[in-house]
């Protein structure tokens, strides 16, 4: 990866959007389209579709061509606050629970306020009766304060996300808490900047709640009604300790994985 241009994708991923609570990121998307497309809008799910017109004729009628990338993250909503202050919460997408122990979190109530994930209780029972898979409802967040002092900021169905800011790890190699999807819809942005008048109309789409079950993705199509669909997504990169070469679909640095549905 080229790293001499990362200042769009540095702000696309520490902007927050949880997921069905885009509108900051959606905001960071439609200011990019509008520089690089004939034409924006937003439908009314939230899904950001901007539309760069062909240039050239090659028939009665161009094509129409949808890039989608989402961009939305995973997070949670508060859903209960105890007598202590802690703040129980509700995941918004997919969570492997064991990998929130001790991940900072900001509660994005009338003020931004931080917090961490602290272990469970059932990770301090005895090694017998400790379970290794973590519950969701077991986890809570720990903002450092008294109930009275949290009640003034926070409140049930507060937005949270999770607080990993975008990191250079060598000059290869970055890192950052939601390249699902935030590198799908920077790959999206700086495709159509270079992209060359052309004899399709290219419909360059940042779709909403992905993580809730693609339904901005299915929202956006029947607007746009394309020819051809590409999703850009985020995937795993297989190449680590134990992975069977078969299964090694997608390596580091050996470029885009590509899947035909």
């Amino acid at each position: 990866m080229n790293l001499k241009n990362m200042d769009l994708l540095k702000k696309l991923c520490e902007t927050p959007g949880v997921s069905g609570y885009e509108e900051p990121i959606q905001k960071i998307v439609r200011d990019e389209l509008e520089k690089i497309t004939d034409k924006v809008k937003i439908d009314k799910l939230g899904n950001v579709i901007g539309l760069k017109k062909a240039r050239k004729k090659g028939g009665n009628k161009p094509i129409k061509v949808m890039l989608a990338a989402h961009m939305d993250e995973i997070g949670f909503l508060v859903s209960f606050i105890d007598k202590d202050g802690f703040l129980r919460i509700t995941p918004l997408g997919g969570f492997d629970s064991r990998t929130l122990i001790a991940q900072r979190v900001i509660v994005h109530g009338k003020r931004d306020i931080e917090g961490i994930i602290p272990l469970p209780k059932t990770m301090l029972l005895p090694k017998e009766d400790n379970k290794k898979y973590i519950d969701m409802k077991d986890l809570h967040i720990d903002v450092g304060m008294s109930k009275e002092e949290v009640s003034k900021y926070v409140k049930v169905g507060d937005v949270v996300s999770l607080d990993q800011n975008f990191m250079k790890l060598n000059e290869q190699v970055v890192t950052s808490r939601n390249f699902d999807d935030r590198m799908g819809v920077f790959v999206m942005i700086e495709a159509l900047k270079r992209l060359e008048d052309c004899y399709a109309d290219i419909y360059a789409v940042g779709t909403v709640q992905e993580e809730l079950g693609i339904r901005g993705g299915i929202v956006a199509s029947f607007s746009v009604e394309p020819d051809i669909g590409i999703a850009i997504d985020g995937s795993l990169a297989y190449d680590f300790p134990d992975v069977k070469d078969e299964d090694k679909h997608c390596l580091l640095g050996s470029g885009t994985g590509i899947y035909i549905l």
